[in-house]
């Protein structure tokens, strides 16, 4: 901590506060370590913590009985994530891109959510992770309505309950995997705390997820995109966050690794007994699910675009 200016410094550099996103450390544009941001892309998918967030499953009799079904199962348990009447639109447009009338996510489940470009993924991962605040509705994560909660709130729950794989995995470039990895228990007390031993958890999970250790201290810039990916999920999963959200994790990656690293990233979710929601457009993904969500089915504003 760098003493009087609330800014953290981590090998000699100070990461400040954004003023709404949460740590400077992931407002990476939402690119892979060394690269150039991509042109084309919405500015509020990529600057407020560079973050971006399928009802039909195994052909049960129908989607609308599978997701009374799924809901009322979610209801039964502690639930993770639980969308009340949510309603949000963008500064100057009066359309809602996003208007979920309900939606949840029970503790330890694990679904699959797809849907077009457009179809508003990005925005609801953005109001999940606080960095966006609806217009109305409630988003209660682990009972905690965080849209009642102060900016700093915000980040604070998100630094300790949730953990993010970004589509471009956002890592630093000039940190080593194993430091990449660390991060979030420098930023999260509580975090460190369930980790015990940050750099053994790391190192560990390095292994589950088939990291090979003389890649461990080398910059991230220096890793494949299949590498920094394997950073990027144990970043995530390290001090065991209660919650994993996973945007199109698997996008840069040929079908077979998509398929291997799905089912690492299940089976080390499954460890922790942490309820995941996995964004990807590629439905092959699905069966590997507890739950399969089309995003249209549950928000009334995609259905009215399409």
């Amino acid at each position: 901590m760098v003493q009087g200016t609330g800014r953290y410094r981590l090998r000699g550099r100070v990461l400040r506060p954004a003023r709404r996103a949460g740590w400077q450390y992931i407002a990476n544009r939402g690119r892979p370590a060394g690269r150039r941001s991509e042109p084309g892309r919405h500015p509020a998918a990529y600057s407020r913590l560079a973050i971006h967030p399928a009802n039909h499953a195994p052909r049960l009799p129908t989607s609308a009985d599978q997701r009374r079904v799924s809901g009322s199962m979610a209801n039964a348990a502690n639930a993770a994530i639980e969308l009340t009447h949510l309603h949000f639109h963008w500064p100057r447009q009066q359309q809602a891109c996003i208007d979920i009338p309900d939606f949840t996510v029970a503790a330890g489940e694990r679904v699959f959510l797809h849907g077009p470009s457009g179809a508003g993924k990005s925005t609801l991962l953005g109001l999940l992770g606080g960095v966006a605040t609806p217009q109305r509705g409630a988003i209660r994560l682990l009972g905690t309505d965080i849209t009642r909660l102060p900016d700093a709130g915000r980040n604070r729950f998100r630094a300790d309950h949730i953990g993010f794989i970004f589509q471009q995995f956002n890592l630093l470039p000039w940190l080593s995997a194993l430091d990449n990895a660390m991060l979030p228990c420098t930023f999260s007390v509580r975090r460190r705390q369930r980790a015990g031993d940050p750099g053994a958890q790391a190192r560990r999970l390095f292994a589950q997820l088939d990291l090979s250790p003389d890649l461990w201290n080398r910059p991230a810039s220096e890793l494949s995109v299949g590498q920094q990916q394997r950073v990027a999920a144990a970043r995530a999963l390290i001090g065991r966050p209660e919650i994993l959200i996973a945007d199109e994790p698997t996008s840069a990656l040929d079908a077979p690794r998509q398929q291997a690293f799905t089912e690492l990233l299940l089976a080390e979710a499954g460890a922790v007994d942490a309820a995941l929601l996995f964004v990807s457009h590629d439905e092959r993904l699905a069966t590997h699910f507890d739950r399969s969500v089309a995003l249209a089915d549950i928000n009334r504003s995609a259905r009215e675009r399409s």
